[in-house]
Protein backbone atom coordinates (compact mmCIF):
# COMPACT_ATOMS: atom_id res chain seq x y z
CA UNK A 1 0.00 0.00 0.00
CA UNK A 2 1.36 3.41 -1.08
CA UNK A 3 2.63 5.67 1.98
CA UNK A 4 1.13 8.61 2.63
CA UNK A 5 2.18 12.18 2.81
CA UNK A 6 0.53 15.47 3.24
CA UNK A 7 -1.78 15.86 0.15
CA UNK A 8 -2.92 19.13 -2.13
CA UNK A 9 -5.67 19.32 -4.01
CA UNK A 10 -6.60 20.71 -7.64
CA UNK A 11 -9.17 23.59 -6.42
CA UNK A 12 -12.79 23.60 -7.46
CA UNK A 13 -13.90 26.82 -8.55
CA UNK A 14 -17.18 28.00 -8.25
CA UNK A 15 -18.93 31.20 -10.15
CA UNK A 16 -22.36 32.90 -8.90
CA UNK A 17 -23.53 35.80 -9.56
CA UNK A 18 -21.81 37.67 -6.29
CA UNK A 19 -18.46 36.26 -6.97
CA UNK A 20 -15.22 38.74 -6.70
CA UNK A 21 -11.31 38.97 -7.25
CA UNK A 22 -9.71 38.89 -3.95
CA UNK A 23 -8.75 34.79 -4.14
CA UNK A 24 -6.53 36.43 -7.68
CA UNK A 25 -5.45 39.27 -5.92
CA UNK A 26 -4.53 38.17 -2.67
CA UNK A 27 -3.70 34.51 -2.79
CA UNK A 28 -2.50 34.70 -6.36
CA UNK A 29 -4.81 32.16 -7.83
CA UNK A 30 -4.40 33.25 -11.40
CA UNK A 31 -6.28 29.82 -12.10
CA UNK A 32 -9.36 31.06 -10.86
CA UNK A 33 -12.35 32.50 -12.71
CA UNK A 34 -12.45 36.09 -12.58
CA UNK A 35 -14.46 36.92 -10.83
CA UNK A 36 -14.76 33.98 -8.81
CA UNK A 37 -16.97 33.10 -5.86
CA UNK A 38 -15.69 29.81 -4.23
CA UNK A 39 -12.68 27.69 -3.96
CA UNK A 40 -13.49 24.01 -2.84
CA UNK A 41 -10.41 23.18 -1.07
CA UNK A 42 -11.30 19.66 0.38
CA UNK A 43 -14.60 18.27 -0.73
CA UNK A 44 -15.68 14.91 -1.10
CA UNK A 45 -18.84 15.78 -3.40
CA UNK A 46 -20.31 14.55 -6.86
CA UNK A 47 -20.83 18.68 -7.70
CA UNK A 48 -17.37 19.14 -6.54
CA UNK A 49 -15.00 16.48 -6.42
CA UNK A 50 -11.55 16.77 -4.67
CA UNK A 51 -8.26 15.28 -6.79
CA UNK A 52 -4.87 14.98 -5.65
CA UNK A 53 -2.76 17.61 -7.43
CA UNK A 54 0.57 15.98 -6.73
CA UNK A 55 3.14 13.27 -5.65
CA UNK A 56 2.31 9.01 -6.50
CA UNK A 57 -1.51 9.72 -5.52
CA UNK A 58 -2.01 12.49 -8.16
CA UNK A 59 -5.47 12.24 -10.41
CA UNK A 60 -7.09 9.87 -7.22
CA UNK A 61 -10.25 11.86 -5.99
CA UNK A 62 -10.74 11.74 -1.97
CA UNK A 63 -14.03 9.80 -2.39
CA UNK A 64 -11.40 6.99 -4.21
CA UNK A 65 -9.21 7.70 -1.00
CA UNK A 66 -12.17 7.39 1.57
CA UNK A 67 -13.49 4.00 0.08
CA UNK A 68 -9.85 2.63 -0.46
CA UNK A 69 -8.23 3.60 2.92
CA UNK A 70 -11.02 5.85 5.10
CA UNK A 71 -9.46 5.65 8.34
CA UNK A 72 -6.04 6.10 6.80
CA UNK A 73 -7.00 9.61 5.73
CA UNK A 74 -9.85 10.84 7.76
CA UNK A 75 -9.16 8.90 11.18
CA UNK A 76 -10.54 6.34 14.13
CA UNK A 77 -13.10 8.88 15.46
CA UNK A 78 -14.62 9.40 11.75
CA UNK A 79 -14.57 5.17 11.31
CA UNK A 80 -16.56 4.89 14.80
CA UNK A 81 -18.90 7.26 13.49
CA UNK A 82 -19.47 7.06 9.92
CA UNK A 83 -22.41 6.23 8.44
CA UNK A 84 -21.11 5.72 4.81
CA UNK A 85 -17.34 6.22 3.36
CA UNK A 86 -18.02 9.85 2.85
CA UNK A 87 -15.10 12.37 3.83
CA UNK A 88 -17.43 14.52 6.28
CA UNK A 89 -16.71 18.40 5.73
CA UNK A 90 -15.58 20.49 2.96
CA UNK A 91 -13.40 23.61 3.30
CA UNK A 92 -14.20 26.36 0.69
CA UNK A 93 -12.98 30.10 0.42
CA UNK A 94 -15.46 32.55 -0.07
CA UNK A 95 -14.78 35.39 -2.08
CA UNK A 96 -18.07 37.51 -2.04
CA UNK A 97 -17.96 40.52 -4.20
CA UNK A 98 -21.61 41.46 -3.36
CA UNK A 99 -23.35 40.34 -0.73
CA UNK A 100 -24.89 36.70 -0.61
CA UNK A 101 -28.48 36.04 -0.27
CA UNK A 102 -30.04 35.64 3.44
CA UNK A 103 -30.49 32.10 4.00
CA UNK A 104 -30.33 29.33 6.16
CA UNK A 105 -29.08 25.63 5.84
CA UNK A 106 -30.76 23.06 8.20
CA UNK A 107 -29.85 20.90 10.98
CA UNK A 108 -29.77 17.52 12.24
CA UNK A 109 -33.22 17.73 13.49
CA UNK A 110 -34.52 19.66 10.64
CA UNK A 111 -32.96 17.76 7.66
CA UNK A 112 -34.19 14.47 9.54
CA UNK A 113 -37.86 15.76 9.48
CA UNK A 114 -38.26 17.80 5.85
CA UNK A 115 -35.41 16.70 4.17
CA UNK A 116 -32.05 18.18 2.98
CA UNK A 117 -28.51 17.59 4.19
CA UNK A 118 -27.74 19.32 7.76
CA UNK A 119 -25.28 21.82 7.48
CA UNK A 120 -23.23 23.49 10.40
CA UNK A 121 -20.55 26.19 9.66
CA UNK A 122 -17.85 28.56 10.70
CA UNK A 123 -16.41 31.12 8.64
CA UNK A 124 -12.67 32.94 9.50
CA UNK A 125 -12.05 36.36 7.88
CA UNK A 126 -9.43 36.28 5.69
CA UNK A 127 -9.64 39.45 4.18
CA UNK A 128 -12.09 42.54 4.72
CA UNK A 129 -12.36 45.62 3.47
CA UNK A 130 -13.22 48.74 6.14
CA UNK A 131 -17.56 48.39 5.55
CA UNK A 132 -17.64 44.46 5.45
CA UNK A 133 -20.23 43.06 7.84
CA UNK A 134 -22.21 39.20 7.60
CA UNK A 135 -25.67 38.89 9.02
CA UNK A 136 -26.23 35.93 11.52
CA UNK A 137 -29.06 35.19 14.05
CA UNK A 138 -32.37 36.92 14.79
CA UNK A 139 -31.66 40.27 16.78
CA UNK A 140 -35.03 39.72 18.51
CA UNK A 141 -37.56 36.96 19.35
CA UNK A 142 -39.44 36.16 16.06
CA UNK A 143 -42.18 34.12 14.99
CA UNK A 144 -43.19 32.94 11.55
CA UNK A 145 -45.75 35.98 10.86
CA UNK A 146 -43.18 38.51 11.50
CA UNK A 147 -40.47 36.96 9.24
CA UNK A 148 -43.09 36.67 6.35
CA UNK A 149 -44.12 40.42 7.06
CA UNK A 150 -40.28 41.28 6.91
CA UNK A 151 -39.58 39.40 3.62
CA UNK A 152 -43.34 41.32 2.07
CA UNK A 153 -41.87 44.75 2.87
CA UNK A 154 -38.05 44.03 2.72
CA UNK A 155 -37.09 44.78 5.92
CA UNK A 156 -35.03 41.82 7.17
CA UNK A 157 -31.82 43.74 7.59
CA UNK A 158 -33.28 45.34 10.19
CA UNK A 159 -34.19 42.33 12.43
CA UNK A 160 -30.44 40.15 11.92
CA UNK A 161 -27.59 40.82 14.14
CA UNK A 162 -25.34 42.85 12.08
CA UNK A 163 -22.00 41.79 12.51
CA UNK A 164 -18.33 43.72 11.30
CA UNK A 165 -15.88 42.01 9.75
CA UNK A 166 -11.41 42.37 10.37
CA UNK A 167 -9.17 39.98 9.55
CA UNK A 168 -8.78 36.70 12.34
CA UNK A 169 -12.66 37.38 13.10
CA UNK A 170 -14.26 34.21 13.50
CA UNK A 171 -18.68 33.30 13.20
CA UNK A 172 -20.01 30.63 13.98
CA UNK A 173 -23.42 29.61 12.13
CA UNK A 174 -24.65 26.29 13.08
CA UNK A 175 -27.70 24.82 11.57
CA UNK A 176 -30.76 26.68 11.71
CA UNK A 177 -29.38 30.34 12.22
CA UNK A 178 -30.36 32.73 9.28
CA UNK A 179 -27.48 34.53 7.97
CA UNK A 180 -25.73 36.25 4.85
CA UNK A 181 -22.48 37.33 4.03
CA UNK A 182 -21.76 41.42 2.88
CA UNK A 183 -19.87 41.99 -0.25
CA UNK A 184 -16.22 43.12 0.36
CA UNK A 185 -14.30 40.06 2.24
CA UNK A 186 -13.05 36.60 1.80
CA UNK A 187 -13.39 33.95 4.25
CA UNK A 188 -12.81 30.59 4.54
CA UNK A 189 -15.51 28.46 5.49
CA UNK A 190 -15.66 25.27 7.18
CA UNK A 191 -18.56 22.86 7.23
CA UNK A 192 -20.15 20.07 7.37
CA UNK A 193 -20.13 17.97 3.44
CA UNK A 194 -23.70 19.88 2.68
CA UNK A 195 -24.58 22.16 0.03
CA UNK A 196 -28.51 22.33 1.16
CA UNK A 197 -29.29 26.26 1.16
CA UNK A 198 -32.34 27.64 1.42
CA UNK A 199 -32.96 31.20 0.15
CA UNK A 200 -35.59 33.59 1.97
CA UNK A 201 -34.26 36.78 0.06
CA UNK A 202 -32.33 37.58 -2.12
CA UNK A 203 -32.07 41.65 -2.56
CA UNK A 204 -34.42 41.40 -5.60
CA UNK A 205 -31.17 40.38 -7.61
CA UNK A 206 -31.26 39.29 -11.45
CA UNK A 207 -28.93 37.47 -13.38
CA UNK A 208 -27.81 38.97 -17.16
CA UNK A 209 -30.45 37.39 -18.52
CA UNK A 210 -32.96 38.96 -16.34
CA UNK A 211 -33.96 35.68 -13.88
CA UNK A 212 -33.78 35.59 -10.66
CA UNK A 213 -33.22 33.17 -7.99
CA UNK A 214 -35.30 30.81 -6.64
CA UNK A 215 -36.40 31.31 -2.99
CA UNK A 216 -37.01 28.51 -0.61
CA UNK A 217 -39.13 30.36 2.37
CA UNK A 218 -40.97 27.26 3.12
CA UNK A 219 -38.41 25.04 3.57
CA UNK A 220 -36.76 27.83 5.31
CA UNK A 221 -39.36 28.09 7.83
CA UNK A 222 -38.94 24.56 8.47
CA UNK A 223 -35.51 24.91 9.13
CA UNK A 224 -35.20 27.86 11.29
CA UNK A 225 -33.99 27.72 14.94
CA UNK A 226 -36.48 30.00 16.18
CA UNK A 227 -34.67 29.95 19.80
CA UNK A 228 -31.16 30.21 19.17
CA UNK A 229 -28.97 30.97 21.46
CA UNK A 230 -25.64 29.63 20.64
CA UNK A 231 -22.39 32.01 20.17
CA UNK A 232 -22.00 34.43 17.11
CA UNK A 233 -18.53 35.94 17.16
CA UNK A 234 -15.95 33.62 18.84
CA UNK A 235 -13.52 34.25 21.03
CA UNK A 236 -10.17 32.35 20.44
CA UNK A 237 -8.90 30.39 23.94
CA UNK A 238 -5.23 30.44 24.39
CA UNK A 239 -3.87 26.79 24.71
CA UNK A 240 -0.53 26.76 24.52
CA UNK A 241 2.36 29.27 23.95
CA UNK A 242 6.46 28.90 23.73
CA UNK A 243 8.74 30.56 21.85
CA UNK A 244 8.63 28.45 18.81
CA UNK A 245 4.70 28.74 18.35
CA UNK A 246 1.33 30.05 19.96
CA UNK A 247 -2.08 27.67 19.68
CA UNK A 248 -5.23 29.14 19.67
CA UNK A 249 -8.27 27.23 20.04
CA UNK A 250 -11.47 28.58 17.75
CA UNK A 251 -14.23 26.66 17.88
CA UNK A 252 -15.01 22.95 18.82
CA UNK A 253 -18.52 21.63 18.11
CA UNK A 254 -20.11 18.10 17.43
CA UNK A 255 -18.64 18.00 13.91
CA UNK A 256 -15.06 19.79 13.87
CA UNK A 257 -12.59 21.56 15.58
CA UNK A 258 -10.66 24.56 14.48
CA UNK A 259 -7.55 25.76 16.13
CA UNK A 260 -4.85 29.22 15.11
CA UNK A 261 -1.50 28.47 14.93
CA UNK A 262 1.13 30.78 14.50
CA UNK A 263 4.98 29.65 14.10
CA UNK A 264 7.89 31.47 14.46
CA UNK A 265 9.58 28.13 14.40
CA UNK A 266 9.86 24.25 13.61
CA UNK A 267 6.77 22.28 15.67
CA UNK A 268 6.72 18.73 15.85
CA UNK A 269 2.82 17.21 15.65
CA UNK A 270 2.40 13.75 17.37
CA UNK A 271 -0.73 11.95 17.49
CA UNK A 272 -2.65 9.26 18.26
CA UNK A 273 -4.42 8.82 14.26
CA UNK A 274 -8.09 9.87 15.37
CA UNK A 275 -8.51 12.31 13.33
CA UNK A 276 -6.66 13.87 9.90
CA UNK A 277 -5.44 17.49 9.98
CA UNK A 278 -5.96 20.05 7.31
CA UNK A 279 -3.94 22.89 7.17
CA UNK A 280 -5.28 26.02 5.79
CA UNK A 281 -1.93 28.55 5.63
CA UNK A 282 -3.69 32.30 6.91
CA UNK A 283 -0.07 33.68 5.44
CA UNK A 284 3.49 32.96 5.43
CA UNK A 285 4.59 29.55 4.01
CA UNK A 286 5.22 26.30 5.86
CA UNK A 287 7.00 22.86 5.54
CA UNK A 288 5.77 19.69 6.29
CA UNK A 289 7.70 16.75 6.39
CA UNK A 290 6.73 13.35 7.27
CA UNK A 291 4.99 10.78 5.37
CA UNK A 292 6.52 9.63 1.84
CA UNK A 293 6.78 13.57 0.82
CA UNK A 294 7.23 16.47 2.13
CA UNK A 295 5.45 19.50 1.17
CA UNK A 296 5.51 23.78 0.83
CA UNK A 297 2.30 24.99 1.53
CA UNK A 298 2.02 28.95 0.94
CA UNK A 299 -0.57 31.35 1.80
CA UNK A 300 -4.14 31.12 0.37
CA UNK A 301 -3.40 27.06 0.53
CA UNK A 302 -4.80 23.97 1.91
CA UNK A 303 -3.36 20.44 3.22
CA UNK A 304 -5.13 17.20 4.34
CA UNK A 305 -2.51 15.70 6.34
CA UNK A 306 -3.99 11.81 6.56
CA UNK A 307 -4.94 10.60 10.22
CA UNK A 308 -2.20 7.78 9.07
CA UNK A 309 1.15 10.26 9.22
CA UNK A 310 0.82 10.02 13.26
CA UNK A 311 3.97 12.38 13.10
CA UNK A 312 5.08 15.64 11.53
CA UNK A 313 6.95 18.49 11.43
CA UNK A 314 5.94 21.97 10.77
CA UNK A 315 8.63 24.78 9.77
CA UNK A 316 7.93 28.24 8.70
CA UNK A 317 9.73 29.24 5.87
CA UNK A 318 9.46 32.75 6.64
CA UNK A 319 9.84 34.49 10.03
CA UNK A 320 6.74 33.27 10.63
CA UNK A 321 3.43 32.68 9.73
CA UNK A 322 -0.59 31.72 10.73
CA UNK A 323 -2.48 28.21 9.94
CA UNK A 324 -5.60 27.17 10.71
CA UNK A 325 -5.83 23.60 11.92
CA UNK A 326 -9.08 21.61 11.20
CA UNK A 327 -9.99 18.19 13.14
CA UNK A 328 -12.71 16.19 12.59
CA UNK A 329 -14.84 15.42 16.05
Amino acid sequence: MQTLYPLQFIPVYKQYVWGGKKLREIYRRVDAPSPCSEAWEVTDRDDGMSIVSAGPLRGTTLRQLMEERGEEIAGSRWKRNAKNLVFPVLVKIIDAGERLSIQVHPDEESARRYGGEPKTEMWYVLDAEPEAYVYAGFNRIIDTAALERSLKDGSIESILNKIPLKIHTAIYVPGGRVHAIGGGCLLLEIQQNSNTTYRLYDWNRVDKSGKSRPLHIEQAIHAIRWHDDSPLSLQPVLQEKSQAHTIWEILTCPYFSVKRIELSDGKEIKHNGESCHIVFVVSGRVNIEGGLIPASISAGTTSLIPAGMKRYIMSPVSSSCVLLDITLV
